[in-house]
């Protein structure tokens, strides 16, 4: 069996067969399109989890019609509230990550129109990226193509959609694309993900489905994934139940919050790692470290596409390094299932995900071993390093 072989079983979603097993020993490319696709399943089934009770696409939008979109009441469950408010910390000196999302990234706005050639350009682009190649795509690939598409979707002539069907495809094209970017990316940029309190946070998909349940012929389209589709299908039936409010008028045309220009401060993001480095598992409780540990995750994630020389890069690793000395010293609700702990779909394997993305991120920079917080970590991630130099 060889690599072609494997990749056309692993997209089959077959199962481990002891065959694909041994390739996988032995082929560390092969394994890392393995390991890649097992976490970016992971993902989705987090993604999915929250609308397990929704009502079926059909039945939503039946009951939908008997309800003006721009005003379905909101039934928000509340778990992430006070977190994605800033309150986290509460200790002697109180560390509140609302300094690190609101006084890190200054404020801007958008105002000239995408050219509509260019939207689909980017889409075909995007939705022509084969499953197994997107996998191996560097997560700072697709964090890119995300914000990319973000500008778009502000520049966007929206008004544009409440008359030209045509322009509403386009639009909504736009942003299946940029909610499979941002989850191939697997980071928490605050333009994209800024809603607290519902189970999907991801404003791609959120407002492709609540175009949607405004208009359900939108669906009715040529998709690169069906993944894509069943997800948006998933999150209309639980836009009309109300757990996900939807600013959109009666032409279904958007109402978007307004932008942010991500520029991070560096020093500031540095001295908010090092306090969370100070602490040790004793001073806060299970829950708060939960919520520490998710957050400078989601802090990582964000800062990570910015980083352009080698201070920058460092702090980086020192965010994930602390994502990784923490998690574990942390609970979590039922919806973060497969966080930090995944469980591969065969159920044979598991997967501590702070430490798989802190290996791959000191991996380009083996000189950043040194700077790791632990020696279990430094010698993890040294292993690691040693094992990837040794395959040709």
């Amino acid at each position: 069996m060889n690599g072609p072989h494997v990749y056309e079983h692993l997209a089959r979603e077959s199962g481990m067969t002891p065959e694909v097993e041994r390739h996988l020993a032995e082929c560390s490319e092969c394994r890392a399109v393995a390991d890649a696709l097992a976490a970016r399943q992971t993902d989705l089934d987090r993604a999915l989890v929250a609308f397990d009770t929704a009502v079926p696409f059909e039945a939503a939008f039946a009951r939908a019609k008997d309800s003006a979109s721009s005003s379905i009441a909101t039934r928000q469950r509340r778990w992430w509230e006070t977190r994605f408010n800033g309150v986290i910390l509460a200790i002697a000196a109180t560390l509140t990550f609302a300094v690190i999302f609101g006084n890190l990234f200054s404020g801007s706005e958008t105002a000239s129109f995408v050219p509509m050639e260019d939207v689909d350009a980017f889409v075909d682009e995007i939705d022509s990226v084969p499953t197994m190649e997107a996998l191996q795509w560097p997560t700072v690939r697709w964090q890119r193509t995300a914000d990319d598409m973000m500008d778009m979707v502000y520049d966007y002539d929206h008004e544009s959609t409440r008359t030209d069907p045509e322009s509403k495809r386009r639009l909504f094209r736009l942003l299946t694309a940029l909610g499979n970017s941002a989850d191939n990316g697997n980071f928490a940029n605050p333009r994209i993900y800024r809603e607290p309190g519902d189970g999907l946070r991801n404003r791609g998909y959120r407002w492709a489905a609540c175009m949607a349940v405004q208009d359900p012929d939108l669906m009715d389209r040529e998709w690169p994934r069906d993944s894509t589709r069943d997800l948006i299908e998933r999150v209309a039936g639980t836009v009309v139940n109300g757990d996900i409010y939807c600013n959109i008028d009666e032409d279904g045309v958007l109402a978007l919050p307004e932008d942010i220009d991500l520029t991070p401060d560096w020093k500031e993001i540095a001295e908010q790692i090092a306090e969370v480095a100070e602490l040790e598992e004793a001073d806060l409780d299970a829950e708060s470290w939960g919520e520490v540990a998710w957050e400078m995750n989601e802090l990582a994630g964000g800062i990570e596409r910015f980083a352009s020389n080698r201070r920058e890069d460092g702090i980086v690793v020192d965010a994930f390094a602390q994502v990784a000395r923490v998690a574990h010293w942390g609970t979590y609700p039922d919806t973060f299932r497969g966080w930090p702990m995944a469980t591969s779909r065969d159920g044979t394997q598991t997967f501590d995900i702070p430490l798989r993305d802190l290996k791959t991120r000191v991996a380009p920079h083996p000189e950043f071993v040194k700077r790791l917080p632990t020696e279990d970590l430094r010698e993890s991630v040294q292993a690691y390093i040693d094992r990837k130099n040794a395959t040709p």
